[in-house]
């Protein structure tokens, strides 16, 4: 739900111009991310450094969720259509049990594998509807691709990761990579651009980046404790629902209010677009996610 929540804002700041390009965009992000980098200097947790093998997935992991957002965000720009970005980024559940299979040995029983088909086939369905048209809809596809592969391997990478340390020194060196990606880009980029936006709209930035920080930290988590990697990708693939059920409720309460809908409530009518396919893509999900988590 939290990052239901984010992508709409993400939509938002992209539909008021706020961002010049996803650069700027994913520093903010990498840059809020590593906020929990703070708890062990200030005392709030203990952590330790693990095997050099270990530190060294977790920080190209951290590396690599950064890219994610980058390329994910990067799309957006093309077509700005967060439940369609998503449903594209929920291909991942069916390159998590691949990639884990050959990467990690991981194999499920086979009625799992009957939920991700049934969850797969949703996610199919919801694109065929709401496939993009257009010029750049190619190339805004093939990004979300990139950003969907780079999250898959984030995943993995995170189950071998806390198999092998404990969770918050995983993460720790996770965050620490979101740093340093971010602070990259921030090197190559205008300097002075990201400070002046930061400034002009500070609360909701705040509000924004500290519920994806949230949702991050809770996203590991889940991967520190599920039984499978796979069981936190096919539950990913609702997400898309979310922002479908957030944007009607938005733009409802805005027709009962009677108001003219702000930009806010524009972004998400468009997410509207195409609702009964996008609905109807979302009971499969659902219906595969309960059979996975049921046997």
């Amino acid at each position: 739900m939290l990052y239901a929540i984010v992508s709409l804002f993400d939509a938002y700041w992209i539909d008021r111009q706020v961002f010049d390009n996803a650069r700027e965009a994913t520093i903010i992000s990498a840059l809020f991310g590593a906020l929990p980098l703070l708890a062990p200097v200030f005392g709030i947790i203990e952590i330790r450094l693990p095997a050099p093998k270990v530190a060294s997935i977790a920080l190209l992991s951290g590396v690599a969720f950064a890219l994610h957002i980058y390329y994910y965000l990067a799309a957006l720009f093309e077509k700005n259509d967060v439940v369609l970005a998503e449903t594209i980024q929920n291909l991942s559940v069916l390159c998590v049990p691949f990639l884990a299979y050959f990467l990690i040995d991981e194999i499920l029983t086979p009625i799992h594998y009957v939920g991700i088909g049934v969850a797969t086939l949703g996610v199919v369905f919801m694109y065929c509807r709401n496939k993009p048209s257009g010029s750049g809809s190619f190339a805004g596809c093939g990004k979300l691709i990139i950003s969907m592969l780079l999250f898959s391997l984030t995943l993995i990478a995170g189950e071998w990761v806390y198999q092998h340390t404990s969770f918050w020194d995983g993460y720790m060196i996770f965050s620490f990579g979101m740093f340093v990606t971010g602070f990259g880009f921030f090197l190559l980029g205008n300097k002075k651009t990201i400070p002046k936006i930061v400034c002009s709209k500070w609360r909701f930035f705040f509000l924004a980046e500290g519920l994806t920080t949230i949702g991050i930290l809770c996203s590991q988590r889940a991967v520190d404790i599920s039984p499978s990697v796979t069981f936190i990708a096919i539950t990913e693939c609702l997400v898309a629902f979310f922002i479908l059920l957030l944007s009607l409720g938005v733009f409802w309460v805005a027709r009962i209010a009677g108001g003219k809908l702000d930009s806010l409530g524009v972004v998400c009518k468009n997410q509207l677009i195409g609702y009964p396919g996008k609905i109807a893509a979302g009971l499969f999900i659902s219906t595969g996610i309960l059979l996975v988590y049921t046997y």
